[in-house]
C-alpha cells in the first residue's frame, strides 16, 4: 500500500492544503468546486528501488514542516474527519476516504479505480508509522507520552534505546529521558557503538565506507571515591560494584572489543544500571591511543542502527511502513549530508527489505534535494504547499543553484553580520563628505578580508577612486588658494 495524497482543511498554520507523496500520480483538490483531479505524471522516472519511496519536505523555520508530521500523528490516533481525507494506492485499486462522499472525481479509470469509504479509516490499518530524530527535544505533539511508550500511535525511534517501543527490559543499560546525565550517556553511547562494531554490517560501513580507524579496546575509568560512596548509599549493588572492580583490576581497566572480557564487562554493568554514571568509557587503538568518533559519524551510525531495527520490525510484522525522518541532516557535516541518502539506501538494499517503506524527511539541506527529483519534494511556505510554483529541477543540481533560488535564500548567500559590515563600507565610500583617516582605515581593513572576489575588486576600485578624487580635490583647493593669494597680492600692490 502507498500513501499518495492527503488534504488538510485546517491544522495549525496549514489551511486548505493538499500534499502529494507520489511522483507517479499527481492529485489536486479544489475545495470550491468540491472536485478531486488525479493525473499520471508522463515524465515519471523511478530512480529509487521499487519498494522504497522518498519524499522531502523543505521550508524555512515556521513554514509548517513539523505541523505536517503532527498531522500524521492526528490521523493515526483519531482517524480522518470530514475536514480531511487521504488517498492510498496498492497498484490495483485506490482506497479513498471522506465522510462526505459528494466529492466529484476527474480520474482516468485506466489508471485508478476509486473505492469510496464512509467508515472510520485509520492509517494504522495499512501502515506502521515510525518517527526518527537524533534529538529527543523534537518530539512534542508527535510522541504523546512524556517518555515514548507502546501507547503512542507513532513508533518512536529515539536516541534512548530503552524507549524503543518493543523494549521491556527494565535493567537495560541505556538511560531513559528522565534519568539523563552526561556520564551515563557516555556509557550508553560507547557501549552501543562497541556492540555494533561486532556486527559485520556496521564494521563494513565504519571501516570501509567511512574510513574510520578501527577501535581495538575500551578503557574504563571511574572515581574511586564516588564508587565507595555509592557502595555505602546503595547496599544492593555493593557486591556487584566489587565484582566489576575485581574484573577491571585483572584487565588493567581495559576490555578488548570482540572478546569474552568485553561481553563479561557489559553483562556485569547491565546489573547496575543506576550506577553507570560512575564509569567513563573511551575507545582505544591497538597501541592504546584514544579514538573519538565525530558527531556526524555517531549520528550516521545511530541512524543506521535505528533503520536496521525498523527493517527487522517490518519483516516480523509483515507490514508496509512510513518513516517520518525529522531533520535528517542534523549534526552532519556537509560532506556527510551529501552522502547520507546514498548510505541509507545502500544499507536498506543490503538488508533485503521486501515490504514497502516510505521515508518522509524534513530537511534544510540542499544536498538532500540534489539527490531527489522535484516531484518528490514538498515545498512549504508559511503553511502553504507552493511546490507547483517551484520550477527548478532539483535532481543533480549543484547546491549553489539550489541555494540561490529565492525559496531558500531570498536575502542572498552571505552571512548577515558580514553583509552589514560591507554595507557600512559602501555607505562610507558613497558619502558626499570627505572621509577621515579612521574611515579610510576601516574600509581598507574590511576590503582586505572579503572572500568574494567580485565584491572585493569592486570595493577596492571604489576606494581607489575615492582617494584619487580626494587628491584631485586637494590639488584644486591648493590651486584655488594659490590663485586667490596671487589676486590678493595684486590688490595690495595697487
Amino acid at each position: 500500500m502507498e500513501l499518495i495524497y492527503f488534504w488538510v482543511e485546517k491544522y495549525k498554520n496549514i489551511e486548505n492544503q493538499g500534499f502529494n507523496f507520489s511522483s507517479r500520480l499527481q492529485c489536486s483538490y479544489d475545495k470550491d468546486t468540491n472536485k478531486l483531479t488525479v493525473i499520471e505524471n508522463k515524465n515519471y522516472v523511478n530512480i529509487f528501488p521499487n519498494n522504497i519511496n522518498i519524499t522531502a519536505i523543505v521550508g524555512k523555520n515556521g513554514s509548517g514542516k513539523s505541523s505536517v508530521f503532527e498531522f500524521f500523528s492526528t490521523m493515526l490516533q483519531n482517524g480522518i474527519n470530514k475536514k480531511h481525507f487521504f488517498i492510498l494506492y496498492d497498484d490495483t485499486k485506490n482506497v479513498y476516504y471522506l465522510r462526505n462522499t459528494n466529492i466529484t472525481c476527474d480520474v482516468d479509470k485506466s489508471i485508478l479505480n476509486f473505492q469510496f469509504s464512509n467508515i472510520d479509516l485509520y492509517l494504522q490499518k495499512y501502515f506502521d508509522v515510525y518517527y526518527l530524530n537524533i534529538s529527543h527535544l523534537e518530539r512534542d505533539m508527535i510522541i504523546q507520552n512524556d517518555v515514548p511508550s507502546p501507547d503512542d500511535s507513532i513508533n518512536y525511534l529515539g536516541i534512548y534505546e530503552k524507549n524503543d517501543f518493543s523494549k521491556d527490559n527494565k535493567n537495560d543499560i541505556t538511560p531513559s529521558y528522565s534519568e539523563f546525565n552526561y556520564d551515563k550517556f557516555n556509557f550508553f553511547l560507547v557501549a552501543k557503538i562497541a556492540g555494533l562494531l561486532t556486527d559485520i554490517k556496521y564494521k563494513k560501513l565504519l571501516f570501509n565506507t567511512f574510513n574510520i580507524k578501527k577501535p581495538y579496546s575500551i578503557k574504563v575509568e571511574y572515581d574511586v571515591k564516588k564508587l565507595k560512596e555509592n557502595k555505602m548509599v546503595d547496599s544492593t549493588i555493593k557486591a556487584k560494584l566489587k565484582g566489576i572492580e575485581s574484573f577491571l583490576s585483572k584487565k588493567n581497566n581495559i576490555v578488548t572489543i570482540e572478546s569474552d572480557d568485553f561481553q563479561e564487562f557489559f553483562d556485569l554493568a547491565d546489573n547496575i544500571y543506576n550506577s553507570l554514571g560512575l564509569f567513563r568509557l573511551s575507545f582505544l587503538t591497538k597501541d592504546n591511543k584514544i579514538i573519538k568518533f565525530s558527531a556526524g559519524e555517531k549520528t550516521i551510525l545511530f541512524y543506521l542502527h535505528k533503520i536496521d531495527f525498523l527493517i527487522k520490525q517490518m519483516k516480523q510484522n509483515k507490514r508496509d511502513s512510513i518513516l517520518l525522518f525529522d531533520e535528517i541532516e542534523l549534526y552532519l557535516h556537509p560532506h556527510w549530508q551529501r552522502k547520507i541518502l546514498n548510505i541509507i539506501l545502500k544499507f536498506i538494499k543490503e538488508n533485503n527489505l521486501s515490504h514497502k517503506l516510505h521515508i518522509i524527511a524534513t530537511t534544510h539541506s540542499p544536498f538532500l534535494l540534489s539527490d531527489m527529483p522535484k516531484e518528490n519534494i514538498i515545498f512549504l511556505d508559511n503553511g502553504k504547499n507552493v511546490s507547483n510554483k517551484v520550477s527548478m529541477d532539483t535532481f543533480g543540481a549543484n547546491i549553489h543553484t539550489l541555494l540561490t533560488h529565492s525559496f531558500f535564500m531570498e536575502d542572498g548567500l552571505m552571512g548577515e553580520f558580514a553583509k552589514k559590515q560591507i554595507d557600512e563600507v559602501i555607505k562610507l565610500l558613497n558619502k558626499p563628505e570627505r572621509m577621515d583617516e579612521n574611515e579610510i582605515k576601516k574600509c581598507e581593513e574590511i576590503i582586505s578580508i572579503i572572500g568574494e572576489p567580485i565584491i572585493k575588486r569592486q570595493l577596492q576600485k571604489m576606494l581607489d577612486s575615492r582617494r584619487l578624487q580626494e587628491i584631485d580635490d586637494i590639488y584644486k583647493i591648493k590651486n584655488d588658494i594659490k590663485n586667490l593669494q596671487k589676486k590678493l597680492d595684486e590688490l595690495e600692490n595697487d
